[in-house]
């Protein structure tokens, strides 16, 4: 028996039921408008697609058709923009691959790498920090596998710059609680705040986060370093200059063609593909084989995933491939293209999110988008 042998779901185990079913659900409760008016509120409409766009229950391209057919193109740019964000960070771990564990870029804080921890403290770990707003987030992040996206910038800015630990450490906290952790959207924003892939660091500071926060914090507190202006915060946290060396990225990609393919025995699914609409299962009839890559993964994090394999039962999960011919969803998972390689297994495309041609340049979000918006 595999490891991790599909097991019975736990439904009321979760925030989030598992599979294509309920992210359809989620997808069609949806008001974009509402969404763009109050996203950043911890209280407003935040659509909790990740963790079903994560792991393949819908793809990017549903998701802006279901948009655009719905609604005014108007009422929803700020909703596939935001899809463009998942796409865009996608795009850079295919290109960098493992890179994106190692500083991008030089850090913009005034200080190195070695400056910085190499370990998160236990007090953040453990929730007892004494900062309110931070022990708040850290339990719901254990309690519940999610966080509202302006909760973990704020996380990210605590952790980086109040604590000085380097953004790989909280990354990799985040990974392993996170339903919706994957090493591109993880790693790439924590490395956006932290100014290793970004123009600045990012901060945090308690008005900011009691603003979006509702009621849940007091205006200020004693006991919270982050209970200062900017100014004095960006004196507290930086010096000039930069620190660190980057890597040595070409930034400006050739998109390739997409490959197709209608052949195929068994459809290799991997864990950012779980839906019956994934092109690879389509070509062979509904039959694969799925293998778990879930290194340090919480036992939420499986059962959302059991939940989504519940739904395809012509998949199998398996300790090794079978002798067949394979076929398979590309992905940018550098696990994911070690496998195809060696076992010379044929890749399929995903309909892509933003059909673009030629050279896209991945330095920048902004620059990517420039492009990626006059095709989505």
């Amino acid at each position: 028996m595999p490891e991790y042998a599909r097991s019975t779901p736990k439904a009321d185990s979760l925030p989030l039921a598992g599979g294509r079913k309920a992210a359809l659900q989620r997808l069609h409760a949806i008001d974009p408008v509402r969404y763009a008016k109050t996203r950043n509120g911890l209280d407003g409409d935040a659509t909790r697609l990740s963790a079903y766009l994560r792991h393949g229950c819908l793809s990017l391209a549903e998701c802006r058709d279901h948009a655009l057919q719905n609604h005014k193109r108007h009422q929803v740019e700020k909703f596939i923009n935001e899809l463009g964000w998942r796409d865009f960070y996608q795009r850079v771990w295919d290109h960098v691959g493992d890179k994106v564990w190692k500083d991008l870029e030089p850090w913009k804080t005034g200080h190195g790498p070695g400056d910085y921890a190499d370990e998160l403290p236990e007090d953040i770990l453990n929730a007892e920090t004494g900062v309110d707003w931070v022990d708040h987030f850290a339990r719901e992040l254990h309690e519940t596998g999610y966080l509202h996206n302006h909760a973990r910038m704020w996380i990210a800015a605590y952790v980086v710059h109040a604590r000085r630990v380097k953004w790989q450490a909280g990354a990799e906290w985040f990974l392993e609680h996170l339903l919706d952790g994957d090493e591109a959207s993880n790693s790439l924003s924590w490395q956006w705040v932290a100014s290793t892939f970004s123009h600045k660091p990012y901060i945090a500071n308690r008005g900011n986060v009691v603003k979006y926060s509702g009621d849940r914090f007091d205006t200020h507190a004693k006991n919270d370093p982050t209970d200062k202006s900017y100014e004095q915060l960006n004196d507290d946290y930086f010096t000039n200059g930069e620190g660190g060396d980057g890597q040595n990225v070409n930034w400006k990609v050739d998109v390739e063609p997409s490959q197709q393919t209608t052949s195929g025995d068994v459809a290799l699914v991997w864990d950012d593909a779980l839906r019956e609409t994934n092109p690879a299962l389509e070509a062979t009839g509904g039959k694969g084989v799925f293998m778990w890559n879930a290194n340090g993964w919480t036992d939420k994090r499986k059962t959302f995933v059991d939940q989504c394999l519940a739904e395809l039962p012509g998949v199998e999960v398996v300790d090794e491939l079978p002798n067949a011919k394979l076929v398979t969803l590309r992905s940018p998972d550098p696990a994911h293209k070690k496998l195809v390689e060696q076992h010379h297994i044929a890749v399929i495309d995903d309909e892509p999110f933003a059909a673009i041609d030629g050279v896209v340049d991945l330095k920048r979000f902004s620059r990517y988008w420039n492009k990626a918006k006059k095709v989505v």
